[in-house]
């Protein structure tokens, strides 16, 4: 079959503005996925078998729920049509809809039902092994109910995966939603989603599959699929007689998928010859996990498609999306965002770090508009403490529980104000796990105390560290480095650097870069200024800074224009304290407070240092060390929450 290059042109849809409204029960969606929604396992090692793999990534899966991802990760609003268990599993995939901005009204929950699973080993190219656990699932229990029907007569158009029609059990429940949807005006877009094992399991075997998936096919607006889909739903022997067959029962426009070939579209009624096809060629990267490719595929074609653009324009973001998502290990959380998009279509390769970053922000979690810390994250001035004082490490994690009694006592006064603490995991234990209970932003420390060259607390296993942590923690690592350091130790640290940023990256950990120029040196505005233009040099993008403050709006106006230059998408600078008095700080931090770029400040020892050595020398109690901590605390945040214009 002769295609037609993507230059070729065809009249676009007609473009509908989103709507918007203030009422939840007039929502208004671009699009609404009906159908398959799992848990996916896919294994981590590379070359191994199903059988013979020792350890997985979870990812929300199944292929209505990827597409969903897919599409309001690119812009689109967005609603999930299905069911989960009553389960964590199902838990987990509520969450993560929400946390993609998708709408989970539609979204069941079944006490009588188990959320379905998928595992998946990584032998070869083709990452085969693919394993079904769905007796019984959820998703496969759709009904008709108020919230799935306000979704459906408000949703442009409404996409399905054949396999709902597949299972007698939801067809019926799937095809009413389907014409409710029509009735609506929805249009309704079909992906084959040709899942053999599955097919064949259903009533009627594989054939009587392929009836019903038919059947759907005949009502449909657009129908999707690759070759293999199509000869299968007509078991024709070749793709152009599959096309005319198709054309012969239904209108549809029809959007053939052709791997690494590219893409292809007819537009609704048109014979398929040659002369009617418009095509698009895919994009070369190097294939890690073709599973997914489809469903990637179909979100960048409808995102384009449902805001206007022409066939080709929408076939090259679903060839796109498709590459992308292949040259990663997951499928949902693969799917790229509108700058990932728009820069791979420039030609910038898929594993090019500024593809790498953009897709990393895009995933990160929502945080507070300013943190505001209390930092105890210190290990070696209470060993100090110990050491003058006496006592045991125990009186040391209890110290740690009064400070997190005093943070937690700040936030609870303020409206809105999340609590936030750098705390570490060698006498903070129990104190990290009532923060994350209380809901906290919590940083933790990897460096090893006062270390030059910078060495990690756990050594070289950094990565297996902090993989083993909460994800929500931030990884925290104070280095001392000064512009005019030796090349060689520069090299040392930023090595060091290196690893923390890869294992972060790898475990999907946000981290923090503390930078101090060594104490007897000495710093000013131009050294903190240039050690982050070095840090940027070298091609480090942390998710925050962590600095002293600047003493001049000059400098934060010239630190601000370095970070935006480099990292727009960075979280911002929070300002440290280096144990001055409260009155030492006041100034610096309201000239802080007043910073667009600055995220806001982790204070330690100004906040607990008087007050720990008073209550290791049994001098106070632990209500008056609290009160005590807790006031300075509240004074620090006042000047955040309030800072007025100045100066102090």
């Amino acid at each position: 079959m002769s295609l037609q290059t993507c230059d070729s042109q065809m009249s676009p849809p007609v473009s509908e503005e989103r709507s918007t409204s203030t009422s939840e029960s007039t929502k208004r969606f671009d699009l609404a996925c009906v159908g398959r929604l799992a848990v996916d396992l896919y294994g981590e090692q590379r070359g191994v078998s199903l059988t013979e793999t020792t350890s997985f990534r979870r990812y929300l899966g199944g292929s209505s729920g990827n597409l969903a991802v897919g599409a309001s990760r690119l812009g689109l609003s967005v609603a999930m049509i299905s069911a989960v268990g009553d389960d964590s599993m199902g838990r987990y995939l509520r969450e993560t809809l929400r946390k993609a901005g998708v709408d989970d009204s539609g979204l069941a929950t079944r006490g009588d039902r188990r959320t379905a699973l998928a595992f998946l080993g990584m032998l070869g190219a083709e990452a085969i092994g693919l394993d079904f656990y769905r007796e019984k699932a959820a998703d496969t229990a759709l009904e008709l109910t108020p919230e799935v029907m306000a979704v459906l007569t408000n949703a442009r158009f409404v996409a399905v995966c054949g396999t709902h029609f597949c299972d007698p059990y939801s067809n019926s429940a799937v095809t009413g939603m389907l014409r409710t949807a029509a009735s609506a005006g929805a249009r309704i877009v079909l992906d084959i989603d040709l899942r053999r094992d599955l097919w064949s399991s259903f009533d009627g075997g594989f054939a009587g599959s392929v009836a019903r998936c038919r059947q759907a096919a005949s009502k449909s607006a657009i129908l999707v699929g690759n070759e293999e889909e199509m000869l299968a739903l007509t078991g024709e022997p070749s793709i152009d007689a599959a096309l005319m067959h198709l054309r012969q029962i239904t209108k549809a426009a029809i959007v053939l998928k052709q791997g690494a070939r590219g893409a292809s579209f007819l537009a609704p009624g048109k014979t398929p010859l040659a002369e009617n096809w418009i095509g698009c060629e895919g994009f070369s990267v190097t294939l890690v996990n073709p599973v997914g490719a489809g469903d990637a595929f179909l979100s960048g074609f409808l995102t384009s498609h449902a805001t206007g653009g022409d066939p080709a324009a929408s076939l090259r973001r679903g060839n796109a999306a498709g590459a992308l998502v292949v040259s990663r290990h997951a499928c949902s959380e693969a799917m790229p965002s509108q700058a990932e998009l728009d820069l791979f279509i420039q030609g910038v390769d898929a594993k090019d770090k500024r593809i790498d970053h953009a897709h990393r922000v895009a995933l990160r979690r929502e945080r507070p508009e300013k943190i505001l810390a209390f930092a105890c994250d210190h290990r070696v001035p209470f060993r100090d403490l110990l050491a003058k004082y006496g006592g045991s490490e125990d009186d040391v994690r209890h110290f740690k529980e009064l400070t997190v009694d005093a943070a937690l006592r700040v936030a609870a006064r303020h409206v809105g104000m999340q609590p936030a603490m750098l705390m570490d995991d060698t006498f903070g234990v129990a104190a990290l796990e009532r923060l994350d209970q209380a809901g906290a932003w919590v940083g933790r420390p990897v460096e090893l105390t006062r270390s030059r060259p910078l060495d990690f607390e756990t050594g070289a296993d950094i990565a297996e560290a902090i993989r083993a942590w909460n994800p929500r923690h931030v990884a925290k690592c104070l280095v001392w480095h000064h512009p005019d350091d030796a090349e060689e130790l520069r090299d040392r640290q930023f090595d060091r650097i290196r690893q923390l940023q890869a294992a972060s990256h790898a475990a999907n950990v946000e981290w923090m870069l503390e930078s101090i120029p060594p104490l007897e040196v000495g710093y000013s505005d131009d050294i903190l200024i240039q050690s982050v233009g070095q840090v940027y040099a070298a091609g480090f993008m942390p998710d925050y800074w962590k600095l002293p403050a600047l003493s001049t709006q000059d400098g934060w106006d010239r630190l601000s224009d370095l970070i935006e230059e480099n990292d727009p998408a960075c979280r911002g600078v929070v300002v440290l304290g280096l144990d001055r008095s409260f009155e030492e700080l006041a100034a610096g931090l309201g000239l802080a407070a007043r910073q667009h770029g600055c995220a806001g400040f982790a204070i330690g020892r100004t906040l607990f240092g008087e007050c720990a050595g008073e209550w290791f020398a049994d001098r106070i109690d632990d209500g008056t060390a609290v009160d005590r901590m807790a006031d300075i605390y509240q004074r620090v945040v006042s000047i955040f929450t309030d800072p007025g214009p100045g100066p102090y």
